[in-house]
């Protein structure tokens, strides 16, 4: 029986590859996963260059149901720590069960050129777990980004997640890691209210959109909407500060699968 749901949980997700992060990495907080131009807060295993925003050490942990399976669930813990000369982030991420797994280690590397112009590297160790005969396999696959202001207000992100396109081979098959390249940006129409627009491109499907906004109802509070996708999926979210710590909630409505939820909550020391 294991086996069997085995193969329809990765059914689902190669079905859903063109909508979703690789499977180890859980989605961001971001208005519809937006979040190569998000600059308020750093995600594991997206743009590394949003890791130069941060201004003080911040840890984090994120959580993501993929629709009611605790089987398709991801868990993230990551720590931001920002230093003179360079901004460092260290993560690590699990995605799966104990049938099949996936995990990812990685060291971020980000900094600042100018006021307007950020750049960041990342080195991920990811291991898939495909069968106890088999056992682990893993493999480094490198991820870069860049964060521009290019007007007031106006910023470009751009990421790539694998470019090299590296994969994990076996003695009995190839688990394919995606390629993702992403263009992002993000416009301020004021300090409280912000639109984020971006395109995905998996290297074996079609174009992906990514829309959203997010409003700063007060300082403690900031309510998000979104949409991406074909077929059409929306997404609504809301952001918690009380004092040092931020809770953060998305939830997608996916139209035949049901509901996606993030949750992720963070402690800034400084």
């Amino acid at each position: 029986m294991k086996p069997l749901i085995t193969l329809i949980l990765l059914f689902i997700l190669s079905s859903l590859q063109a909508q979703q992060s690789p499977s180890a990495i859980a989605s961001s907080t971001a208005p519809a996963n937006a979040s190569t131009a998000y600059k308020e807060k750093w995600t594991a295993f997206h743009n590394p260059a949003v890791l130069s925003s941060e201004e003080t050490v911040t840890a984090s942990v994120n959580y993501e149901n993929r629709f009611q399976l605790k089987e398709l669930s991801t868990e993230a813990l990551s720590v931001a720590i920002p230093i003179k000369q360079v901004d460092l982030g260290v993560a690590i991420s699990h995605f799966g069960y104990s049938q099949y797994n996936e995990m990812q280690g990685g060291l971020a590397l980000a900094r600042s050129f100018s006021k307007r112009f950020s750049m960041g590297v990342q080195f991920n160790y990811y291991s898939v777990y495909l069968s106890p005969a088999e056992g682990s396999k893993g493999t480094v696959v490198a991820q870069v980004g860049m964060l521009s202001e290019v007007l007031p207000g106006f910023f470009v992100g751009f990421h790539a997640f694998n470019p090299a396109q590296t994969n994990i081979k076996t003695g009995i098959t190839e688990k394919r890691i995606p390629s993702v390249f992403s263009l992002g940006s993000s416009y301020y129409f004021t300090e409280n209210l912000v639109w984020l627009i971006q395109l995905d491109k998996e290297i074996d499907y079609n174009l992906q959109w990514r829309t959203g906004f997010e409003y700063k109802l007060i300082k403690e509070l900031s309510i998000r909407m979104g949409a991406y996708g074909s077929p059409f999926v929306p997404s609504l979210g809301v952001s918690v500060l009380v004092k040092k710590f931020r809770l953060d909630l998305n939830f997608e409505q996916h139209p035949t699968l049901g509901i996606n939820s993030v949750c992720g909550l963070s402690y800034a020391f400084g």
